[in-house]
């Protein structure tokens, strides 16, 4: 790119991304900060007024009021645009990824109010009723307009529910089920809250406003292949017979090894997420898989199976 080119993509990139260090800006032009300098003077000499905040979190802004010339798309449209950069965002196997987000933030570069992203799809909105429907209508409302919520919870662990106040991030739909990610004033920390009629008792938007995390990135609370993400561990185990020809057919975990023994078995090395998705599998895999490391998760697992069989084989009171 010649030097004009690089100050128009300086622009968009600040209209779209919002506050940006002067690494990452240089990063993103494949220049040095140097240059950015030189650029924010050109540009404020043309008439744009680009802000400087000075710190750790510090970097250049761009002046809210200032429109870039762009096509007029619908706000609808322009939120579509973000779902869909969200969408591919999380799935690296899309061979075109950095083309496309470069062509998302010149489309919306010339939008007078950015739209946040609200929605992170794995999989469509689940059956649900109309009172979690009406807190997810709520809940995209105050992402929309970065506006507190006060949730009465229960988590699964806890007996009673309870109430406080959460700052809303993402709308997340995953395997049949909606999410909503918050910074819980709580806990001090980004949770997730499911949209359940067992867990979600009140959800109510408030007229306080909050100011989003200009470094929030979607990726740093999520993991790859779920929504927990959490400290990688290393597993490996055997499998044999039909299941093991259809578990060579489908991805699990986040870096996965699978090397045929002979023509039964296969032993499959992998870096798993959570344990809970583990132990799912093993139990799915049933007397044809064979867990091999790490040790404490075969004690959990011989654990959980005795659990099973005592099921199973103690007398069933409701019969007698």
């Amino acid at each position: 790119m010649n030097r004009t080119a690089l100050c128009i993509r300086m622009l968009q990139l600040l209209k779209t991304r919002g506050r940006m260090q002067i690494t990452e800006l240089a990063q993103a032009l494949e220049t040095n900060p140097r240059n950015v300098r030189e650029f924010r003077r050109e540009l404020e000499t043309a008439g744009y007024v680009i802000r400087q905040t000075r710190g750790r979190y510090g970097g250049y802004e761009l002046d809210g009021e200032v429109l870039l010339p762009a096509l007029a798309l619908q706000r609808e449209e322009e939120q579509a645009l973000q779902e869909a950069g969200s969408y591919l965002r999380a799935h690296p196997d899309f061979v075109h990824q950095e083309a496309f987000q470069s062509a998302l933030e010149k489309l919306l570069s010339g939008s007078r109010d950015p739209v946040s992203s609200g929605t992170y799809v794995f999989s469509r909105l689940p059956d649900m009723s109309e009172q979690m429907r009406g807190f997810v209508e709520r809940c995209t409302q105050a992402i929309e307009q970065q506006r507190c919520v006060r949730i009465t919870y229960r988590t699964l662990s806890e007996e009673k529910p309870y109430t406080i106040l959460i700052h809303p991030y993402e709308l997340l739909y995953y395997q049949g089920a909606c999410y909503a990610l918050a910074y819980s004033l709580r806990a001090h920390d980004y949770r997730l809250f499911r949209f359940s009629e067992q867990r979600m008792f009140d959800f109510t938007l408030l007229e306080r406003h909050f100011q989003r995390d200009a470094d929030f990135a979607l990726a740093k609370h999520i993991g790859e292949n779920g929504l927990i993400k959490g400290e990688l561990f290393f597993a490996r185990f055997l499998v044999k017979g039909v299941r093991a020809r259809l578990l060579a057919e489908r991805r699990i975990g986040v870096s996965c090894h699978m090397r045929w023994i002979d023509d039964q078995q296969l032993q499959v090395e992998v870096w798993m997420e959570s344990t809970y998705a583990l132990l799912e599998l093993l139990l799915q895999l049933g007397s044809d898989g064979k867990l091999l490391a790490p040790k404490h998760l075969k004690e959990r697992l011989v654990c959980e199976c005795e659990q099973m069989l005592a099921q199973y084989t103690s007398p069933d009171e409701s019969m007698i």
